[in-house]
């Protein structure tokens, strides 16, 4: 038998693998069951850094964290590598007194919904969904960035709601193919007619919440017909949901993408209050799911205090003397890359990471990152309850962990093992103690002038949020009057790109479908943060045709983004 290790890779599956001179997936884990995806191929396979001159660099980073008043560091730490050890870094850094960004790049405002409501964001055990009959796939491209997941729920009954035609959709009993932003509204009306036809479950209703009139009476504040119009839906959409769900176990399986907007902690809420109402917690099989925290459960070793903090989304980072990214390729994943990149010319920016990347080209030092192959750590899962230890495997010369390099800067660091032992042992509740329904909501859905789609940045086929394949395409619906290879110019009140068009019938006429980490895409995107959860809003501003073939408007069209 080989050692037992983990990818370390930011998705949801969290599959477990054996080196044996290779690697293979596990034959008896849960998710792996025997398949890797291309996402673990192409992480294994990738030329990652080393640098003979490390001690030298390491030298330059002290010094200059010596030399720089600690409110002027900015600690940034992104995804890359979702080992527990990851986290040492902000520790070390915020000993310092380092300005620390917090919030999300991905689902913080949809967590900070679910929280409001549950308390906190635990995901059901995933025997719940094995046991479910029904999947509602919301906003979630479930085949294709879930893989190993949808492998062991494939031949159950799903419904999708998505404004693409995605994948999943098109193997569903039905998809609701909804205006961007308008999940809200469905999960109120659709809750309003589950009144209507007592599909509510009195039981958890009356047992584990208070409020759930108050809901009730928020679905009712709402015209059909008008409610209809917005979600460009007819009422056969509604009661063939509603008649599918109807006695079953029900899962809903709830992605990133409803929540990229503003409002999108109120946006989660009405999902989970559908949800509610349908009675899908505290059961034996179905619940809702969403990404989760997955050191829910675990006591913190890394405690220290942040005595300032600054949103990721929303960082100048020309505002700090010196700039320490771990794992963040900031000039490709952040919103509003030309502020983003002015930023960083103007500080000096150390950057660990274990490959070459966009951001490398605006960093004064980069730092080599050991692999996950180079180092202990612990995976944790945000589908399962799985604890999977990722022991060394093998020796990465002219390269440092980020424990080593907390070691480095703070002699007071315990061993390797002081810290993963608290990872060791998870006490984690799974049922819900008390459900608070949200009563009040006001989510602006804006109006399409000419030329203008709302966009959507979902995650592409070959990559994850560390994987980026350096595309520059856009997506239309053939009958937007574009054709594949066309150039366009887009454009939002924060700036223009252009892309490559190519035309796909499975869009909705009024989208623009741009996937996460194209390679211009973030110079459309605000850095304004949402409502609630300090989370980025990458779908919050409509994107403009512009050019010579297209009817340009003047810059008082862009009015309604002046907010941002």
């Amino acid at each position: 038998m080989g050692m037992i290790s983990a990818c370390p890779l930011d998705c949801y599956d969290a599959c477990e693998v054996v080196f044996e001179g290779n690697f293979k997936a596990s034959e008896n884990h849960i998710l792996s069951n025997g398949k890797l995806c291309a996402n673990f191929g192409r992480l294994i396979s990738a030329k990652t850094l080393r640098d003979e001159n490390l001690a030298e660099k390491l030298e330059i980073l002290k010094s200059k964290i010596l030399s720089t008043k600690p409110e002027k560091i900015l600690y940034f730490g992104g995804s890359g590598n979702v080992g527990v050890m990851n986290s040492i870094l902000q520790n070390t850094f915020a000993k310092l007194g380092a300005t620390i960004a917090t919030g999300s790049l991905c689902d913080g405002a949809g967590a900070s919904g679910i929280e409001a409501g549950r308390g906190a964001v635990i995901n059901p055990p995933f025997s719940n969904l094995l046991a479910s009959d029904l999947i509602v796939v919301w906003g979630r491209n479930l085949s294709v960035t879930s893989p190993h997941i949808y492998d062991k729920i494939k031949d159950k009954t799903f419904i999708t709601i998505d404004p693409r035609k995605t994948p999943i959709a098109q193997k569903s009993i039905l998809h609701i193919q909804i205006k961007p932003k308008t999940d809200y509204l469905l999960a109120l009306i659709l809750a309003r007619f589950a009144f209507m036809e007592g599909l509510e479950d009195v039981s958890f209703l009356e047992k584990y919440t208070e409020n759930w009139q108050d809901f009730f009476e928020l679905s009712r504040n709402f015209k059909i017909k008008p409610a209809l119009e917005e979600l460009d839906l007819s009422l056969d959409n509604l009661g063939d949901f509603l008649h599918l769900v109807r006695g079953k176990k029900v899962a809903f399986l709830v992605g990133i993408g409803v929540q990229k907007y503003f409002e999108g902690d109120d946006i989660l809420r009405c999902i989970d209050g559908l949800a509610a109402i349908l009675g899908l917690f505290n059961k034996d099989a179905g619940g809702v799911w969403y990404l989760s925290d997955s050191k829910n459960g675990f006591e913190n070793p890394f405690d220290a205090k942040f005595f300032k903090t600054v949103p990721k989304p929303s960082v100048d980072f020309g505002k700090f003397d010196l700039v320490f990214l771990n794992g963040a390729n900031v000039a490709k994943s952040m919103p509003n890359s030309t502020k983003v990149i002015d930023g960083l010319k103007q500080s000096f920016v150390v950057n660990l990471t274990t490959m070459e990347n966009e951001t490398c080209k605006y960093s004064d030092v980069v730092l080599p990152a050991k692999t996950f192959l180079a180092k202990n750590d612990i995976r944790l899962s945000y589908a399962t309850d799985e604890i999977i230890k990722m022991p060394k495997i093998k020796d990465e010369p002219n390269a440092i962990s980020e424990f080593e390099l907390a070691k480095f800067l703070d002699d007071s660091v315990e061993n390797e093992e002081f810290y993963l032992q608290y990872f060791e042992k998870r006490v984690q509740k799974k049922s819900i103690e008390k459900f608070t329904f949200i009563d009040e909501v006001e989510v602006e859905i804006q109006k399409l002038a000419k030329n203008e789609f709302y966009l959507i940045t979902p995650k592409t086929k070959n990559g994850l949020n560390s994987q980026f394949v350096d595309t520059n395409i856009v997506y239309f619906h053939p009958d937007c009057g574009l054709e594949d290879g066309d150039e366009v110019e887009l454009g939002t009140k924060i700036g223009s790109a252009k892309f490559n068009v190519q035309t796909c019938d499975k869009l909705r006429t009024d989208c623009a479908v741009i996937y996460a980490g194209t390679k211009n895409v973030n110079h459309l995107t605000t850095s304004m943060i949402s409502k609630n959860g300090d989370c980025a809003i990458f779908q919050e501003l409509k994107v403009k045709l512009l050019g010579e073939n297209f009817e340009d408007e003047s810059e008082e069209d862009f009015d309604l983004y002046d907010s941002f």
